[in-house]
């Protein structure tokens, strides 16, 4: 079980996480705090076990093997006490279109890309805020009806725009399908898009590549293999086959480290 709060709270305001957190440390210590926190310090004895930052946040560096600020921080954080994680987000950001993320317009293979770029550095988990933003839009932002066919064609009648509050967002839709991995169907009930099928594969990517380990520097032992595809979140190769190559010549490694040992 998780309790999570304060999502993307300002740093200053951090008295509010001691005090709530750390109540909850006291009265049920096996109980896991998380919580979204997108600061550029970070206190070791602060009563949480699951830090989440988004992962843009983590910044470039010269070589995907040079730590970055964030990484150095991030390892001062993990190594102040036993079982914390660190994980990433996405969401509206990055906006940035040289940046990876799930929007409609851009390449699917990006939302599978993201969870290679989690398993080079070893990031224990990816956090989305919502899969179904039609739901509380209906009936004033969308018709609350199940998506449709146009004319009997591959194209739908779902309006894919982002919207902020009771808005239409004012980017000019730069946000398409932002919130949105599944699409209402019939009956209610929710249907999968192709970017949730690529978030799919791409967490079995990242468990893949897990078996392989890491370094005590938080650098996956594929890191080789991964490179081929990702080495940060603005240098990366949308090439199926490569991707489908670097997977097979892990799983070879895994099979025969499995052999190896018996």
């Amino acid at each position: 079980l998780y309790v999570y709060g304060f999502d993307e709270m300002k740093q200053e305001l951090n008295a509010t996480v001691y005090e709530i957190y750390g109540a909850i440390k006291k009265h049920f210590p096996s109980l896991k705090t998380m919580a979204v926190l997108d600061w550029q310090s970070f206190p070791v004895d602060l009563p949480l076990d699951v830090w989440v930052d988004e992962y843009a946040d983590y910044g470039l560096s010269a070589s995907w093997d040079v730590p970055t600020s964030k990484e150095k921080l991030r390892q001062q954080w993990l190594r102040s006490r036993k079982g914390r994680q660190y994980w990433w987000y996405w969401c509206i950001d990055p906006g940035s279109p040289i940046s990876m993320n799930t929007f409609i317009e851009r390449p699917a293979i990006e939302a599978r890309l993201l969870y290679w770029l989690t398993a080079l550095h070893a990031v224990n988990g990816m956090l989305y805020y919502d899969v179904a933003i039609w739901q509380d839009q209906c009936p004033k932002a969308r018709p609350c009806k199940a998506v449709g066919r146009i004319n009997d064609t591959a194209f739908t009648d779902f309006d894919p725009a982002t919207w902020n509050g009771n808005g239409h967002s004012t980017d000019g839709g730069g946000a398409n399908g932002d919130g949105s991995f599944t699409y209402p169907g019939d009956g209610g009930k929710p249907l999968g898009s192709i970017r949730l099928s690529n978030i799919a594969d791409g967490i079995e990517d990242w468990e893949l590549f897990a078996k392989l380990g890491a370094t005590g520097a938080s650098l996956s032992h594929a890191a080789d293999l991964i490179t081929r595809l990702v080495r940060n979140q603005t240098d990366f190769e949308l090439d199926a086959r490569a991707l489908e190559c670097a997977r097979r010549q892990a799983a070879r490694r895994i099979v025969a480290q499995a052999a190896a040992r018996w």
